[in-house]
């Protein structure tokens, strides 16, 4: 995430929606989160622990997303 923050800034890269999704979320706090919705299904046991270690904070960054990106976040998108 923070190379890419780097490439953007100073190398002017083009945006890439899900590389800004994945920066965006480091920066709000919820780097953790975006990664094991993200990938939920490697890492279940994982976001159990997260689960029951910040209750609520998935359902926060979830509500985050979809008012930032006006999108589901991934892992709970379409195909």
């Amino acid at each position: 995430a923070d190379a890419w923050l780097l490439a953007r800034a100073i190398f002017e890269a083009a945006p890439y929606r899900p590389m800004d999704e994945l920066v965006y979320s480091q920066d709000r706090g919820y780097l953790d989160a975006f990664l094991l919705t993200a990938r939920g299904g490697e890492f279940s046991e994982e976001l159990e622990d997260y689960n029951r270690a910040n209750p609520g904070r998935i359902d926060e960054y979830l509500t985050w997303f979809r008012e930032t990106f006006d999108r589901e976040p991934p892992g709970l998108r379409s195909r």
